[in-house]
């Protein structure tokens, strides 16, 4: 046994020389990390020997490496079977004639997948438009008023502290939402013409009539494409300007900055386009912080208030992760 165990020492040993080496290696092939702050902790899980360590008790900005522990803790609160569930009630069952009285309210569940992305991943394949997810709600309704949209199921804080601004333009910083369209993002395309100086022509994914773009962005002379975006925080209207070179594509992902109504403002256009007659104004309703007692248990699920009209279930959490 004490054999064996020198044996693992030894090797959990030449692990970390060789590993301490390797990185060596990187940074001499690559002067940049020499000047760059990094840091990195390897630790043999069933040893627990450290086997590198560098800048380790520094703080450092996560990024993407939090979806590794939100992943782990959406398992271990939800499980891998768990499904989220979006729904559309009514204060009353609809009449002979079909209409409904009173709000109609379609209440998010916190789904991820109502967006054109395939689930689950296949690499290639085709993605489509979010308003297509919302056709299976409205494929359940016949005739009814959109008044109110609930985002209730989270609580609204849809940028957390010490984000820059300009995080709040771009799809990366799009806030978290109970309902979520397309990962709460937009996409703005680009073309140039022909010709320089003409202007680029702009169309928005999906074509929803929500935000208003001012578009500044012409024709370069060359090929090379140079956009930018000014937009103020509250606001609806958004001002681009640069260039797109002659005949080229360039796409902007942005946030949608209150994605509840903005799912909302969808669903009507869907219900729309089916005939149906739109009363009222859409509204969005939130739960905001101080309405919950715990935060780290966060807000109890609300019951379905009035007459349940259709529902759409997500697939299971394993193949959306």
């Amino acid at each position: 046994m004490r054999l064996l165990a020198l044996v693992a020492l030894l090797s959990c040993l030449l692990d970390a020389e060789s590993l301490a080496l390797r990185v060596q290696a990187l940074e001499r092939r690559h002067p940049a990390i020499a000047r760059a702050l990094w840091g990195a902790k390897a630790v043999d899980v069933e040893t627990g020997q450290t086997l590198l360590e560098h800048n380790a008790e520094k703080l450092f900005v996560p990024a993407s490496n939090t979806k590794l522990f939100s992943t782990a803790l959406a398992l271990s609160r939800l499980g891998p079977d768990h499904r989220f569930v979006t729904i559309v009630a009514a204060d009353r069952a609809p009449d002979a004639g079909g209409v409904v009285a009173g709000d109609l309210r379609l209440i998010g569940g916190g789904d991820p997948t109502i967006s054109g992305r395939a689930i689950p991943y296949r690499k290639g394949a085709a993605r489509g438009e979010g308003p297509a997810a919302l056709e299976e709600l409205a494929n359940l309704l016949a005739a009814a008023p959109l008044r109110r949209v609930d985002d209730s199921a989270y609580v609204f804080e849809p940028y957390p502290p010490g984000w820059s601004v300009d995080d709040t333009v771009w799809d990366y910083g799009a806030p978290v939402s109970a309902l979520a369209l397309d990962g709460n993002a937009f996409l703005v395309r680009l073309r140039g013409a022909d010709r320089a100086g003409l202007p680029a022509l702009l169309t928005l994914t999906p074509p929803l009539d929500f935000y208003t773009v001012d578009n500044a962005v012409v024709t370069g002379a060359g090929q090379e494409s140079d956009v930018f975006a000014d937009w103020p925080p509250g606001a609806r209207r958004i001002r681009l300007w640069g260039t797109v070179g002659r005949n080229r594509r360039r796409e902007l992902a942005l946030a949608i900055r209150d994605p509840a109504e903005y799912a909302a403002t969808a669903f009507a256009a869907v219900l729309r386009r089916r005939g149906v007659e739109i009363e009222g104004r859409v509204r969005a309703q939130h739960r905001w912080m101080h309405e919950v007692g715990n935060l780290k248990q966060g807000p109890a699920p609300a019951a379905v208030e009035g007459v349940e009209l259709a529902r759409r279930t997500s697939p299971p959490l394993f193949e959306i992760l």
